[in-house]
């Protein structure tokens, strides 16, 4: 072992420590600036949502009744002609049988 050795060793220690210590620094940096990001992105988004669902809370009611009323029409017309409802019925099935029933070669 030359004289030299433990100074490249020391010099080795204190390039890695160095680097330890500007990489911890990095890493709290990245951390406050995602930590104030994630801030910054819940006082944009909040307000937002709160409007999307009051927007919902008012409109759900509207969108029910006339999915009601469609279907209610819906019914009425499939009472006095049930021809369409059954030949539908039928494509759907046949359709859903050729989608679902192919192999894979």
């Amino acid at each position: 072992m030359t004289w030299l050795e433990p100074i490249d060793r020391r010099e080795a220690q204190r390039f890695a420590q160095s680097v330890r210590d500007q990489a911890n620094d990095a890493r709290e940096d990245v951390a406050e600036q995602v930590a104030s990001l994630s801030r910054h992105l819940r006082d944009v988004v909040e307000p937002r949502l709160k409007e999307a669902r009051e927007l919902v809370r008012h409109e759900a009611p509207i969108i029910a009744d006339a999915a009601m009323q469609q279907a209610s029409r819906m019914a009425r017309r499939a009472k006095s002609d049930p021809v369409p409802v059954v030949v539908g019925a039928i494509g759907v099935a046949l359709l859903a049988s050729l989608i679902l029933g192919r192999r894979r070669t």
